[in-house]
């Protein structure tokens, strides 16, 4: 698993919030190295990793070299200490990659809320399902006649009466039943617009965080642009302090 090379997981972390904490000093003029060699010094200065060792300089190519300048191959002998501590500001845990699949944790770390039990959760407790299959009850309306047996003339003709009303109830109860299939269409037709729906919404909510993401990683881009400003500007300000005392010394000693 930690085949991976150490120069990838640099590069990887100068992606993250990880920057948040590194000190403005690091990407002023005068540092050392590019952009990117300053980024990567920074995170060294202030992970847990510390400085590099001698898989940094194999790990690297000779386009860091100024990142090397400030490391001893002898510097650190317990490296191996130092990569499982800057697998754990990368991932987090004891020392285990995160498998982007636990619950909590934030977005970024692959972290989630979703709960398969409500997912699959029935949408009433009386709805036919494999954990509720119903009760299998049916409907009689005379009780079965155990064996052979003769009618009389007024049970045949109660028997017509009841048979009368029970057809027109069995039209009745399916005409009912039909409607109540579509009743459940109709509602299963809205159920599936809704999620179709959330499922909008959550790829819009995507699109918008990946618009935010990529302002973020343009405005981390530009901080050392703003140091090199501050920078600029605060030299201006000490030769502009030193010329005008220069000026009043020369202007007292004048009028001596």
């Amino acid at each position: 698993m930690w085949e991976l090379s150490i120069s990838a997981l640099f590069v990887w972390a100068s992606q993250t919030e990880l920057w948040r904490t590194v000190a403005p000093s690091a990407f002023a003029p005068g540092a050392g190295g590019g952009y990117e060699t300053n980024r990567l010094a920074a995170l060294a200065r202030h992970s847990p990793l510390g400085a590099g060792g001698a898989d940094c300089d194999r790990a690297y190519p000779a386009s860091h070299k100024n990142f090397h300048s400030s490391t001893s191959k002898n510097s650190d002998p317990a490296w191996g200490v130092k990569i499982m501590g800057l697998q754990k500001l990368l991932f987090g845990g004891g020392g285990q990659l995160s498998t982007g699949g636990e619950k909590g944790g934030d977005l970024a770390g692959g972290g989630h809320a979703i709960d398969r039990a409500k997912a699959l959760a029935p949408t009433d407790p009386t709805a036919i399902s494999p954990l509720n299959p119903g009760n299998f009850g049916s409907i009689r309306s005379v009780p079965v006649v155990p064996s052979p047996r003769y009618f009389s003339p007024e049970e045949a003709a109660a028997l017509s009466q009841l048979e009368k009303e029970k057809g027109v109830g069995a039209k009745a109860s399916q005409k009912a039943y039909k409607k109540l299939a579509k009743i459940e269409n109709h509602d299963a037709t809205v159920h599936k617009a809704h999620r179709k729906y959330e499922g909008k919404v959550a790829d819009s909510e995507l699109t918008k965080k990946q618009a935010d993401a990529r302002l973020a990683r343009h405005l981390h881009a530009i901080r050392p642009d703003y140091a090199r400003l501050g920078a600029g500007l605060e030299r201006a300000e000490q030769n502009a302090d030193r010329r005008i005392s220069e000026l009043k010394i020369r202007v007292q000693e004048a009028w001596r």
